[in-house]
């Protein structure tokens, strides 16, 4: 093959002659150099070899490129078949059985000890608002305000919190004050507050911990969970239940100990012990071939009784 520099010189008439045996009508059409003997950014090579060697490499770059990609949609086919088949061995085993029926009971543990005590607590939440309404129907009013002495009569609030000053509502409180001494006291409006709010946002949590149990629960019978996803609905149980106040979590502690004992305790009903060997039957045929000859009692002999009836009857004709 003619080397670069002879076909340039070929073609184009420069530089030293070529051989007689070499010599001929050359066009750079008809160069045909290999791609590993230019460079395609060399200025000095004609612009349609540059031109195609970029062609060809466009090409083997856009073939490398959906090799690639075809590899690659092939081994995300390939790891999703195999995560199928993963899964399903997964689903069809006594171990995800038994996980998956394990969550469910400590669910509905965890579901019906809180509850327990979102009843519980709804009660303690209406009790404490009813004293807290009681406290403020025995407030002292003025100017359509409900003020608050201190139990010490020195000091006046409001149910805002701020002390109250000024000398012509001082006056008229106290006057009232003096009509009616059992006025509610500044500490007792703030200590029935108080309990009220407390009770109230513990009824509130309760409530939110209850809907994120149904939202866990369905999501947990909802679709075919895998181990890592059932392991994170178990981690989700547990943050729902150490959320809990004390009272609720020692209900469930309660609840998932019975039943678990429940489960633990399997009944197994006894042996006959009526015979602690087999009957020796052997013996008992024996001792029968011996007496056939003997004449059973009067009367003892298995005769049909004219009233007797029958075992069946025939079956009526409808």
């Amino acid at each position: 093959m003619l080397r670069l520099f002879q076909i340039w010189n070929k073609a184009t008439g420069a530089g030293p002659a070529l051989p007689t045996y070499e010599s001929g009508t050359m066009l750079l059409t008809d160069a045909d150099l290999k791609d590993d003997e230019f460079d395609a950014n060399d200025p000095d090579i004609p612009e349609f070899l540059r031109a195609r060697k970029k062609e060809r490499q466009r090409e083997i770059e856009a073939n490398l490129e959906f090799e690639r990609r075809q590899s690659t949609a092939e081994k995300r086919e390939h790891e999703k078949e195999e995560k199928e088949g993963r899964l399903h061995e997964w689903l069809a085993s006594e171990q995800c059985r038994r996980a998956f029926q394990q969550l469910c009971d400590e669910i509905a543990d965890a579901r019906q000890a809180t509850q327990w005590a979102y009843e519980r607590a709804r009660k303690e939440e209406e009790k404490a608002r009813q004293a807290l309404e009681e406290a403020r129907r025995n407030a002292l009013v003025v100017s359509g305000n409900r003020v608050y002495f201190t139990r010490d009569g020195s000091r006046l609030y409001g149910e805002d919190g701020r002390e109250i000053t000024d000398r012509a509502t001082a006056e008229e409180a106290k006057r009232q004050h003096a009509e009616n001494p059992k006025a509610t006291s500044y500490e007792d409006f703030v200590e029935r507050r108080d309990a009220h709010d407390q009770t109230a946002d513990n009824l509130k949590e309760l409530r939110d911990s209850l809907d994120r149990l149904d939202e866990l629960d369905k999501r947990v019978k909802s679709g075919q969970l895998t181990p890592e996803e059932l392991a994170q609905a178990r981690k989700d149980k547990q943050e729902i239940i150490d959320s809990l106040p004390p009272e609720a979590k020692q209900e469930y502690e309660r609840r998932h100990t019975a039943r678990r004992d429940a489960d633990n305790a399997v009944t197994y009903r006894g042996a006959d012990t009526s015979f602690d060997t087999a009957p020796d039957l052997n013996a008992d045929f024996q001792r029968a071939a011996a007496d056939r000859d003997v004449a059973p009692p009067g009367g003892s002999h298995d005769q049909e009784s004219p009233a007797r009836t029958p075992a069946y009857k025939a079956a009526p004709d409808f």
